[in-house]
């Protein structure tokens, strides 16, 4: 009787990158990565939003520790403190110590040293130490931590499909970007935030897969119920505000070109302090006319000042 062979998974090295071949399935390293991307970005959403609501859980748990320290007076938030403290650093020290810090230095270490390899467990150990230390009072933000959540996502499945390094790295970077886009609301600063700070150098490869990760988290984001709400509250103008395009582009187009220009001296090593100043003068400058034109402008409405 025959014996039953299964087709096994293989990456071959071609001048244009990596290509995936799966028994008659052969995919590009672009490819490969656009669909990998799609994965990543849906896993991040899933995870920002999981991670969000686990936040919201252990604030609850807190508060009911709280109200039931009431006798202590004043001086009940010190022993909830305390056992948030202990909580997250057993979890931490007891099944993944990566997972302790910040995230973003573990996550660049991780890339830098490991190939971008992340154990699978620090997704799960990572959010629940984060999300006890923020709802306990922990001076620590949602940043670091959904990274780190993003990045393990986007390393678990590149080690799912045996894939070579630099392809792993990418998922990471893919991952970190959609953290940050399904988080904050913020697909291009995900972007650049993951090719920047993470990979450490832009790559044009691996650029088009980040962007697809970080607008499929935002996308996937957009899709919780109350979502679509607060985006309309926000993107709301009053109905009085003077909008000036030609203004606002100006406002925007001087910090880019000085920006750009900052960024090539400090490459250059030439005038970096002056041009920087200059950059950080013109920021302060945009942020102030743009809030006076708000004030000024937007509250020309009699309605609202009755």
């Amino acid at each position: 009787m025959a014996e039953l062979r299964l087709p096994t998974a293989r990456y071959v090295e071609t001048a244009r990158g990596y290509r995936f071949e799966f028994g008659r399935l052969s995919l590009s390293q672009s490819t490969f990565l656009l669909l990998a991307a799609i994965i990543v970005g849906l896993g991040g959403g899933f995870g920002a939003v999981a991670f969000r609501y686990l936040i919201f859980g252990e604030s609850h748990l807190a508060m009911e520790l709280v109200a039931a320290m009431s006798f202590l007076g004043r001086a009940n938030v010190v022993p909830v403190l305390i056992i948030g403290g202990i909580i997250t650093s057993f979890i931490v020290e007891r099944f993944a110590r990566e997972a302790k810090g910040h995230g973003v230095p573990e996550v660049m270490a991780a890339v830098a040293l490991r190939a971008g390899i992340i154990r699978p467990r620090v997704i799960a150990v990572k959010s629940l130490a984060s999300a006890t230390c923020i709802g306990f009072g922990g001076s620590c933000g949602r940043e670091g931590p959904i990274v780190q959540i993003g990045s393990a996502i986007g390393s678990v499945l590149g080690q799912i499909c045996r894939a070579p390094s630099p392809i792993v790295r990418t998922l990471v970077a893919c991952g970190a970007a959609s953290g940050i886009s399904a988080t904050f609301n913020a697909p291009i600063g995900g972007v650049f935030f993951a090719s920047e700070v993470i990979l450490g150098r832009f790559e044009p490869r691996s650029f088009a897969s980040i962007v697809v990760a970080s607008v499929v988290a935002l996308v996937r984001r957009a899709l919780e119920p109350g979502a679509l709400v607060v985006a309309q509250r926000v993107l709301r103008r009053p109905s009085a505000a003077r909008h000036e395009p030609l203004v606002e582009l100006v406002q925007l187009l001087v910090p880019g070109v000085v920006l750009g220009v900052d960024a090539v001296a400090r490459r250059q090593r030439r005038a970096a302090s002056v041009v920087h100043a200059v950059v950080v003068g013109l920021r302060v400058v945009a942020i102030d006319a743009r809030r006076c034109v708000g004030r000024c402008g937007g509250d020309q409405n009699p309605s609202r000042h009755q």
